[in-house]
């Protein structure tokens, strides 16, 4: 199970999209409730999920050199990651990408453009959901 930082005021998380206005925008909305940190690329991600640890990670899932999908997967395989919880989002409605997010591990997938609202209580259950003791899930 993920151990949350006892002493961050607010849960953190790794928002990742290569379009800097949509990382601006989803850091605008959620910093009220979230502590934030951003990356533009799948790698960098990768890095910042194990140096950070956040408490969710938001992912674009069309992004170049490695998708939303593969940063999934990768995060899932990695015992240090591997129960942070990751909402991934998407400009397709395609219900085949929905069957290979939740495969690929994620604990959402939200279609843009994604109200703030929405996103920030997809957030919080997902960060809740997460901090649960292992035997009440």
């Amino acid at each position: 199970m993920k151990e949350t930082d006892p002493t961050r005021p607010r849960p953190l998380i790794l928002i990742v999209d290569d379009c800097i206005e949509q990382r601006d925008l989803y850091e605008l909305a959620l910093e009220p409730d979230f502590e934030i940190v951003t990356a533009g690329r799948g790698r960098e991600a990768l890095v910042l999920a194990i140096a950070k640890i956040p408490d969710a990670i938001v992912l674009d899932l069309r992004m170049p050199e490695m998708d939303g999908l593969e940063v999934c997967r990768r995060l899932k395989r990695d015992p240090l990651t591997a129960d942070i919880p990751v909402v991934i989002l998407t400009g397709a409605e395609d219900h085949g990408i929905q069957t290979e997010a939740l495969i690929a591990g994620a604990a959402a997938l939200l279609t843009k453009p994604c109200s703030p609202p929405r996103l920030v209580g997809t957030l919080r259950a997902a960060v809740a959901r997460s901090a649960t003791p292992l035997h009440f899930k």
